[in-house]
């Protein structure tokens, strides 16, 4: 998680609305509120809870699965 630093995280904020620009009004104003509200540690903490979601799995052994719908 080292390249977890504001900066890159602002970049990050930056290229996603970037893109965003192409979508909807509604769509793009409501990733806009979420990209200014989305804090270094509120990501942090996102990214442990799904490492122990991931982590959960691989405990459980085969057949036990982590799927990812949508973005």
């Amino acid at each position: 998680m080292s390249l977890l630093t504001e900066p890159n995280l602002l970049e990050v904020k930056r290229v996603y609305l970037e893109r965003a620009g192409a979508w909807p009004k509604v769509a793009f104003e409501e990733a806009q509120k979420d990209m200014e509200a989305l804090s270094l540690s509120e990501l942090r903490n996102h990214l442990e809870a799904l490492l122990g979601l991931i982590s959960d799995a691989i405990d459980k052994g085969p057949h036990h699965y982590v799927r990812f719908v949508g973005d």
